[in-house]
């Protein structure tokens, strides 16, 4: 269980830093304010598809967090904290880079960071911290040079008891767990808080774990036995009756891994209090995002309702008050300003977020956005062979249960529009569980309106600046399921064929440029040279796409075969 310290004790901390916080530099809060602690460690612990509903605290009475119910006591927590694009490499690579996606070209679930992209490793070991990473990536790229001084690469990790991980700057070995994942990746963590717990340095240390993601059924047993059946643990609801039966045992096993997860949280904070800089220490546990979990008759993530696009975001630390909770609609894209703003480091300008430090402080803040951007925007293996070109029937058809969308999150409202029109409508006040869509009620055409302008005001911040001119003079419906088509069956490419800005045109141009050098099982066709010949087809990939490049793409194309980039892309077939 966590502990607390007193306000006895907090304020004699606080001034203990008096002197070192009124000489240090005007790193402010966006509403204004010094932190009152000069670069205090800050612990990042986020796990894979948690929802904001399935807390004790929230939602869910019956099952079991008692850390994170004393997190929510402790400390501050947001009730509507958004995951703006609800899968997982597009919110990692927000998280870490603090940029759009349509910026970083991570729209989808595939490709990831470049190695030239800054990150929050990067910018608090420029500020002074000793910097760490333990578990899942999942964010493309090159981990190795993401700025972490220390960082535990895992692989497999949807097998939470058959998966490894490799020491990227340490020993560089492999190595296998086939014990419960989530316990060897905290205790990874431990050992780095052991080691850098006395240093002169503070640090910054990310902690990944991947479950609550399925593998559902392959929760503890333990854990498992203390939902023997929906009377122990009830369905929400808005769940589907006639799939509970289907639904019942990836539903357990679901809540089973949060209260495995919450464990491990517990065996962090005992660790702050045993080496003794609990007080000295800011501690967030959030999500990428959430999951339907039968909600609507719904699985995955990947939709606009609450269930898959709100996530926890709790935070204790030396002046975060106790037992508050924020209503403000915090984004993904507000993480990295937040954190670096909270710990005192400079933010960057490359930042495209709003700091909300001063919202957790509970002191004034210009950080109270009336929404925040929803979307959904590809899913690359809706275009199942990718030597063949998706069309746009192709695409909405594999990719019916997930459908395609932009859309906002408002104070009380979610909107949405799809690749044929305006789909949804929700009011979150009257209906909290999103089971009345308004979208065709004439009495809420002003609604609408007001939604429509929130919408158009953050794609001209977020996606129409990184989009080809094409896109942009597209009605909206049509834009996102062309970029939906563009971005199918495109795998060879996917790490950087957004930040081309390529056009639909050009798109088009790819799979019959891939299909003259692989077959559509994913191999060379000309494999006499066997590894050679991977090589080869790569690089006469690359060659035929350059070739229908402008020439400012040819020479952001250039930069990244400069790094390696292009070949790595071409490699992956996730």
């Amino acid at each position: 269980m966590i502990g607390s310290s007193s306000r006895r004790n907090f304020l004699k901390a606080a001034g203990a830093v008096g002197v070192a916080v009124s000489v240090m530099p005007r790193m402010l809060f966006g509403g204004g304010i010094v932190p009152p602690v000069k670069h205090p460690n800050v612990i990042y612990l986020f796990s894979d598809e948690h929802r904001y509903q399935s807390m004790s605290f929230t939602e869910m009475p019956a099952l079991k967090t008692p850390n994170m119910e004393r997190m929510a006591k402790d400390g501050t927590s947001f009730e509507y904290a958004v995951s703006i694009n609800p899968v997982c490499v597009p919110h990692r690579c927000m998280l870490l880079s603090g940029q759009w996606p349509h910026r970083t070209g991570a729209v989808e679930n595939s490709g990831g960071l470049a190695p030239w992209d800054k990150t929050l490793g990067h910018v608090f070991h420029d500020a002074g911290y000793v910097t760490g990473y333990t578990g899942k990536w999942h964010a493309g790229g090159v981990p190795e040079k993401a700025g972490f001084d220390w960082h535990i690469l895992w692989g497999d990790s949807n097998d939470h008891w058959n998966s490894f991980w490799t020491d990227l700057h340490g020993s560089g070995k492999t190595e296998k767990c086939t014990t419960y994942q989530p316990v060897k990746m905290t205790d990874q963590a431990l050992e780095f808080m052991d080691q850098n717990a006395a240093g002169r340095k503070p640090f910054f240390l990310m902690v990944s774990w991947n479950p609550p993601h399925a593998n559902f059924k392959d929760a503890p047993e333990e854990k498992k036995a203390l939902y023997p059946d929906a009377m122990a643990l009830p369905w929400r609801g808005n769940a589907e009756e006639r799939s509970k039966a289907k639904w019942w045992h990836d539903y357990q096993g679901y809540h089973a891994h949060i209260t495995a997860v919450d464990e491990q949280i517990g065996r962090i904070y005992e660790q702050l209090k045993k080496l003794g800089i609990l007080d000295n220490t800011i501690v967030i546990y959030s999500a990428d995002h959430g999951s339907m979990m039968n909600s609507h008759g719904m699985g995955n993530k990947r939709h606009a309702e609450d269930e898959s696009c709100r996530v926890p975001f709790l935070v204790t630390g030396p002046g975060v008050p106790s037992g508050q909770v924020r209503k403000e609609l915090f984004g993904t894209i507000d993480i990295f300003p937040t954190l670096c703003s909270l710990a005192g480091v400079s933010i960057p300008a490359f930042c495209d977020g709003q700091d909300f430090s001063a919202n957790i402080y509970n002191r004034p803040s210009i950080c109270d956005p009336e929404s925040q951007l929803l979307m959904h925007v590809a899913m690359a293996k809706s275009a199942k062979k990718s030597g063949i070109a998706p069309t746009p029937e192709s695409v909405e058809k594999g990719n019916a249960t997930t459908p395609f969308f932009r859309g906002v999150r408002g104070r009380r409202y979610t909107y949405t529009v799809g690749t044929s029109g305006e789909s949804q409508l929700w009011d979150n006040l009257t209906d909290p569980l999103q089971q009345k869509n308004l979208i065709n009620d004439p009495t809420c055409d002003e609604v609408k309106k007001k939604m429509r302008s929130e919408l158009d005001a953050w794609l001209a911040k977020a996606e129409y600046p990184f989009l080809n001119e094409a896109y942009r003079q597209m009605p909206l419906p049509k834009s996102i399921l062309q970029q939906a088509v563009d971005r199918a069956g495109n795998l060879p490419l996917h790490h950087i064929i957004t930040r081309l800005k390529l056009s639909p045109e050009q798109y088009a141009a790819i799979p019959a440029i891939r299909s003259r050098y692989y077959g559509e099982d994913g191999k060379p066709k000309d494999r006499t040279a066997g590894k050679v010949s991977w090589e080869r087809a790569q690089q006469a990939v690359a060659r035929d796409v350059r070739d229908i490049l402008g020439d400012e793409q040819k020479n952001l194309f250039d930069k990244m075969m400069a790094e390696g980039l292009v070949k790595e892309a071409n490699s992956n077939e996730n």
